[in-house]
């Protein structure tokens, strides 16, 4: 906000900034900030969506009351990642009827070379060649790999695996390893607990026959999961019925849905995808990746340009 006193811009766009201390500071700069969009990720601005101890939640109605007095003020716009958000939002926020909210969708990813299931497995050491199916991302209490390995269990013996590839953010590894001995899953289970380099992320992908997204209740979060993961590498999903990430896979037929928050669910939801056919599996996949183009990085870029001309003051002539 300082540089705007000694630099011109027509628009400022924040994005991952803390609602309140935004709201405050752009009130502080208001004679000399550009109209400000800001991206909200999470429709989660009421005491009982917020995850956390009673302080946060709290401290999150506050948040919101301060940041919803400056839409339409300092705050000329928002961007949100879809459709799910924008009634809870606006619920949320009760902002003026003509205030712009924009649905910008997380883009799609770079595929890479496609690999072949085999190769891929190989290059990551995996000696199965039965159905693989793959967790990817941080392991976070919100992401509900507690659910997914009560569900796993619950799922007849055959010849599948589990693969559950990413950092554990909010977990141990030793606790991420009692949970699999817990639920019988040593033999079920392939564990690669760390940060995953990027140049390996496709690799996962074209290792498996589908993505499981077994997100809690608690998810509030956009498509970037499935937009960059699954839809960019064209893998048909089990996802829970929640967020973005639910409407976007019954609403294309992406997938499986089950539950959130219920193994059970989950459990007959894998079953069920595991005793597919592998034409409608293969047909969920190939929807999934047309996602992917048309919400390309390229589209969502343009879509952002579109909506800063909107907002910006016209520049009078020199």
């Amino acid at each position: 906000m300082r540089l705007c006193r000694s630099e011109r811009f027509d628009v400022v766009y924040m994005t991952d900034v803390e609602f309140l201390m935004a709201s405050l500071v752009a009130r502080w700069h208001r004679d000399v900030v550009p109209p400000v969009v800001i991206q909200i990720s999470a429709a989660n601005f009421t005491f009982a969506t917020y995850p956390g101890s009673l302080p946060k939640k709290i401290y999150k109605v506050v948040q919101r009351e301060i940041f919803r007095r400056r839409l339409g003020r300092e705050i000329s716009a928002i961007s949100i990642l879809g459709e799910w958000h924008l009634d809870r939002l606006k619920r949320q926020l009760r902002p003026a009827a003509d205030f712009t909210i924009a649905v910008i969708p997380d883009g799609g990813g770079d595929a890479g070379i496609p690999l072949s299931k085999s190769e891929a497995r190989d290059k990551l050491g995996i000696t199965h060649r039965g159905p693989l199916l793959l967790f990817f991302g941080m392991l976070r209490r919100d992401k509900g790999i507690e659910s997914l390995f009560d569900a796993v269990s619950r799922v007849p013996v055959g010849d599948w695996r589990m693969l559950v590839a990413g950092f554990p953010m909010d977990y141990t590894v030793e606790e991420i390893n009692v949970l699999v001995a817990r639920h019988g899953m040593r033999e079920r289970a392939i564990l690669r607990l760390e940060y995953i380099d990027g140049n390996e992320v496709p690799v996962y992908y074209y290792a498996s026959d589908g993505v499981v997204f077994p997100y809690t209740s608690f998810y509030t979060g956009g498509s970037g999961p499935l937009m960059k993961g699954a839809c960019t590498y064209g893998r048909a999903v089990v996802a829970s019925r929640v967020s973005e990430l639910g409407r976007l896979v019954e609403k294309h037929d992406l997938g499986l849905l089950s539950v959130p928050d219920d193994p059970i669910s989950l459990g007959r939801t894998l079953e069920e995808f595991l005793a597919m056919p592998t034409e409608r599996r293969d047909g969920m996949a190939e929807r999934a990746l047309a996602l992917a183009r048309v919400n390309s990085w390229d589209a969502m870029a343009r879509r952002f340009c579109e909506l800063f001309t909107s907002l910006a003051p016209p520049r009078r002539a020199s």
